[in-house]
């Protein structure tokens, strides 16, 4: 889908490496989709529909966003086409508070086939502060998957849970680490296999500030981790 909106200005979303990130998304476009963008949608050949909590954040930054509508509507399209929908919780303090993002993020995950979340963002959201406790307060999606920092991440499914530990990396930079994670995740076989590459691709993008990690450090030792060369499909 490539639809432009001609009344509102682009999101910027700046990487400081070393001091952070800034956002300037007020008003933006994306701030105003809403269900006739997920109509416009082409979920033709699509394999899955991975969505962020992100998104479910940005009506607070207009009066008159409709992006929750946007989210319901793209879902209920993918659902109808019997396609999965993935899910990254993405709570974002800068973009809403805890108390008010906690019931949203919830009900969004509660509807999606695969989840994504961090230990310590389940804690901050639900009060849940181990995976086990995650898993009973999300006990609906297919795959559920734990991602707790430099321990490792579990994923609970129909046949139990499995955990991977993380690489050790030697970090220059952790933004876009959680997205490399589900890019990897979602591109796996097996649910071991998914982990494996999520740590993988978080791995590499942890070692370096560019968005685009250089494919030819792969291979190459990150950290006291060997991290495997991507292949092609």
């Amino acid at each position: 889908m490539h639809a432009v909106d001609p009344g509102h200005r682009t999101g910027l979303y700046v990487k400081d490496p070393g001091r952070g990130v800034h956002y300037y998304r007020d008003g933006s476009a994306a701030a105003h989709l809403g269900p006739s963008d997920a109509d416009a949608a082409d979920l033709d050949d699509v394999a899955i529909v991975h969505v962020s909590g992100i998104t479910a954040a940005l009506d607070r930054l207009t009066p008159d966003g409709a992006a929750p509508a946007f989210l319901e509507r793209l879902i209920a399209r993918a659902r109808a086409a019997g396609v999965p929908v993935s899910v990254d919780v993405n709570h974002r303090a800068a973009l809403w508070a805890a108390s008010v993002a906690a019931p949203v993020l919830r009900d969004l995950a509660r509807r999606a086939d695969v989840v994504f979340v961090g230990r310590d963002e389940a804690e901050a959201l639900w009060g849940a502060a181990t995976p086990a406790a995650i898993r009973a307060l999300l006990p609906e999606p297919a795959e559920l998957v734990v991602k707790d920092g430099d321990v490792g991440a579990t994923v609970f499914t129909a046949d139990g849970e499995i955990f991977v530990p993380a690489h050790r990396v030697d970090v220059v930079e952790a933004v876009g680490a959680g997205d490399a994670f589900a890019g990897g995740y979602l591109a796996g076989a097996s649910a071991a296999e998914r982990l494996q590459a999520g740590h993988d691709r978080a791995a590499l993008t942890l070692a370096t500030t560019a968005d685009f990690p250089d494919p030819t450090a792969a291979g190459a030792t990150v950290g006291a981790a060997t991290v495997p060369a991507p292949t092609e499909s």
